[in-house]
């Protein structure tokens, strides 16, 4: 991205007045952003017996493909002194989000994962991870930005099949560019229930297929039955539970729409619900 034409040979070098930061994107145009000159001292392979950083911080309302900062070394001159040398540093940082609260809650056999952001500049979407048994974060799923914001915005997912002990949660922020940002972590201790338990089914009434997630505080041979209100059995099928959190997907394609029964029949308990088919 083309930098401002700034002027004669040496400006602003030569100017103890002002140091100027320059993204226009066009040649000719004046600098967008000009402030006061900061007397940096350097090392004293430059004559100076100190050092002294001083940071620059400045807001554009777009996101730019290029920051060029222009200031003043070696008695004023570019060309003079140790400009520019190898003590010099720099560090510019882009950001599309300014990340809020990051919290996390147990509900109703469930997560919910909540954040906020104060703004967000060409926000896509968001992407919500959780550490898996390796230790790695994995993502679990998606929740659509705001794009362009200014004001403070809440977000939520719900973390239908939580694991037993503790989760843990960040989110991703993707902008329409592929950038990405990414929020702080939560904990959240999630305790399975004791017995056999229904976690979240959805969607609830459903069409093509259903996500059932129950808990169960041992490994054993359950019976999954899908029944009509008269008490016909539709479906009916042998599935093998883990100790903990469980999740299966039940294909819905054959069933006739209306109202069911949906049962888990466990060694001690049996569990139901109701679901309705489109």
């Amino acid at each position: 991205m083309p930098g401002a034409d700034i002027g004669p040979a040496g400006a602003p070098f030569n100017s103890q007045g002002t140091v100027l930061f320059v993204d226009p994107g066009y040649y000719g145009t004046e600098p967008c952003f000009s402030q006061a000159f900061g007397c940096i001292s350097t090392t004293a392979d430059c004559g100076a017996l100190a050092q002294q950083c001083i940071t620059y911080t400045f807001q554009v309302n777009q996101i730019p493909d290029s920051v060029r900062v222009f200031g003043v070394e070696g008695a004023g001159n570019p060309l003079d002194g140790c400009y520019p040398d190898a003590d010099m540093a720099y560090d510019f940082g882009v950001t599309s989000v300014e990340w809020g609260n990051i919290g996390g809650i147990k509900r109703n056999n469930t997560v919910a994962v909540t954040w906020s952001t104060y703004t967000e500049v060409n926000s896509d979407v968001f992407e919500i991870e959780r550490v898996n048994a390796d230790g790695v974060f994995e993502k679990i799923g998606t929740v659509k930005a705001s794009g362009n914001s200014s004001v403070l915005k809440r977000y939520e997912f719900v973390d239908l099949s939580p694991v037993a002990g503790a989760n843990r949660y960040r989110i991703i922020q993707i902008d329409n560019e592929g950038n990405s940002s990414v929020s702080n972590t939560v904990e959240v201790v999630f305790e399975v229930p004791v017995g056999l338990n229904w976690g979240a089914i959805g969607p609830n009434p459903a069409n093509e297929e259903v996500s059932i997630t129950y808990f169960y505080d041992r490994s054993a041979t359950m019976l999954l039955t899908l029944s009509a209100l008269d008490g016909k059995v539709v479906f009916q099928q042998e599935i093998s539970a883990v100790q903990g959190t469980n999740v299966l997907l039940l294909g819905l394609q054959k069933i006739n729409a209306g109202t069911y029964l949906l049962s888990l029949q466990g060694l001690e308990t049996k569990v139901s619900r109701r679901l309705v088919k489109l």
